[in-house]
């Protein structure tokens, strides 16, 4: 994503009360609040987002300690009907 839309990102977080906590990878923002609140925003480069993408997110949520009250997944092209099915019913699966 380019720079303006990562900006976007971190003005929409700071004026619902979030702070960056962590940034360390292209792909992902990590933001807290005051009430422990942990939100993971997460950047899909790929052109379509597909189901085998939402699969991986899932399990690299599963496999990370951290509970995220939150999800926010920013992507440039698409997304797939199938993944946008995958998400409505797995939903609860994504810990978030």
């Amino acid at each position: 994503m380019n720079r303006v839309v990562r900006q976007t990102v971190h003005e929409m977080l700071h004026d619902r009360g979030f702070h960056v906590v962590e940034t360390d990878t292209v792909d992902r923002i990590v933001a807290s609040s005051s009430s422990r609140e942990r939100v993971l925003v997460y950047f899909v480069y790929d052109p379509k987002v597909s189901v085998k993408k939402m699969k991986s997110l899932r399990d690299m949520l599963d496999d990370d300690p951290t509970k995220y009250t939150c999800l926010i997944l920013v992507y440039k092209a698409t997304i797939t009907s199938f993944a946008k099915q995958f998400i409505a019913t797995d939903v609860n699966d994504l810990n978030v």
